[in-house]
């Protein structure tokens, strides 16, 4: 039964003539959630048509190339602790090429080394000569490092649901040490660095930074949205293809509408980020976010020897963190060329030279041995949705695969919490809801 208005059906050879059970799924956005759902139920044994509106696959982990650079779309890394990235992605396949361990912090014109000695026993000497962390600091962050290797955060973190900020005070760090070192390295992740995130989030990612190395695969961080696509089968995914709205007989879900045509299927799955997903759906799903704002540029010769990512500790500051991306991943720029990226957070309202000068203003007081003020910017990015907003408690209030309607579903990095580890494993239940719903039904 097709509802009023269901123009066209569902094309012949969609998925080049490849059915196995007969059921048919389509997946609404080709981010990396998106991507692994359709990649779960298509080894399942489903039909699958992943169907994006723009013009690649990737969702915010898309690079571009731009005269020989490699640019993400927004500075990001791969973080090989997390428990989805092990599960789902070959990381040695990616050719990754990892960040040393910690950060630099730059205030005052001094450089501070700060990093785990476990995982950079070369930065000890440093770490341990630095001012930044009293000497109760540095006892703290090895307990704490240790309580998460061998406890589950929820332990750790004890009863309640209290900010990041809260936590780390009555943990007894001193103020000095969270204003530079935390709200540099999490506020930074976070987007956020009034810390007001919630401390189970800060406790997950702290425990992932001990747990693998982050890197950049070589060929950018649009390779691991690539890695997962190309287990699908030819024509599975179709480019610049909007879904209009869904398709629907009472309480179920019977297909879609896109700017070209009417598609049946037996499940469809939302996976665009969450403000299109809401408008589709039709119900109120977590949209309040943190953004940024990522420039490069192209450098000549190094700035720095290091590969970490140098954060500010200046309170005027403009920049918040820069990362001269070549020094980690050399293919990033064609040789002998480098490529610095410069993050700040939020959205400023300027245009590019405007952005470019104030940068470039700003990080001289970091690099005084050069100067700055004649490096080419390349591209800037600007990600409003980057990082979703997770105060405490937000655990107790997540959403379900199930969006309500027979055959609906979701998929987002907005169900699980706030990365690409929550992005693939949102994939993973999306699927799982799937496949449990039709043997249930068929049963």
């Amino acid at each position: 039964m097709r509802p009023e208005g269901f123009v066209g059906s569902l094309e012949p050879g969609w998925t080049s003539g490849v059915i196995i059970v007969g059921l048919r799924a389509i997946v609404v956005g080709a981010g990396v959630a998106g991507l692994l759902c359709a990649r779960e139920l298509y080894r399942a044994g489903w039909e699958v048509l992943l169907l994006e509106a723009s013009d690649g696959i990737g969702g915010r982990v898309r690079t571009d190339v731009v005269d020989g650079f490699r640019l993400d779309r927004g500075f990001q890394a791969l973080f090989t602790g997390y428990p989805a990235v092990r599960r789902q992605i070959d990381v040695k396949a990616l050719k990754p090429r990892a960040f040393d361990a910690g950060i630099i912090l730059v205030e005052g014109g001094h450089w501070h080394e700060l990093a785990d000695p476990w995982a950079d026993p070369k930065a000890v000497v440093p770490t341990l000569l630095s001012a930044v962390p009293t000497a109760g600091d540095k006892r703290l962050a090895m307990r704490l490092r240790r309580d998460l290797r061998r406890k589950d955060v929820r332990e750790v973190l004890g009863d309640g649901h209290v900010a990041a900020a809260q936590f780390l005070d009555r943990y007894g760090f001193s103020a000095r040490f969270i204003d530079l070192f935390v709200r540099g390295v999490f506020g930074g992740l976070f987007f956020d660095p009034s810390l007001s995130f919630s401390a189970s989030s800060f406790l997950f990612e702290y425990k992932m930074l001990s747990s693998g190395p982050a890197v950049l695969p070589a060929a950018g961080m649009q390779a691991i949205a690539e890695q997962i696509a190309a287990d699908l089968p030819e024509g599975a995914v179709r480019l610049e293809c909007p879904v209009l709205r869904l398709e629907r007989s009472g309480d179920r879900v019977l297909g879609v509408q896109t700017s070209r045509e009417g598609l049946e299927a037996d499940a469809v799955v939302l996976a665009a980020h969450a403000p299109e997903a809401e408008r589709l759906a039709g119900i109120p799903l977590p949209k309040e976010a943190y953004g940024c704002t990522c420039l490069y540029f192209h450098v000549p010769c190094p700035l720095y020897g290091h590969k970490k990512v140098v954060v500010s500790g200046y309170q005027d500051g403009f920049v918040h963190h820069a990362v001269e991306l070549t020094n980690v991943a050399p293919s990033y720029a064609p040789a002998p060329e480098h490529l610095l990226a410069a993050i700040m957070l939020g959205a400023p309202d300027m245009g590019l030279e405007e952005l470019a000068q104030r940068t470039l203003d700003d990080l001289q007081r970091w690099f005084p041995w050069r100067r700055l003020r004649d490096l080419t910017p390349l591209a800037a990015y600007q990600v409003p949705f980057g990082r979703l907003a997770l105060p405490p408690g937000f655990e107790g209030c997540r959403l379900s695969s199930r969006a309500g309607a027979l055959g609906l579903y979701l998929a987002g990095e907005y169900l699980e919490g706030n990365s690409l580890n929550a992005a693939l494993t949102s994939g993973e239940r999306a699927a799982q809801a799937v496949i449990e719903d039709s043997a249930k039904s068929r049963a």
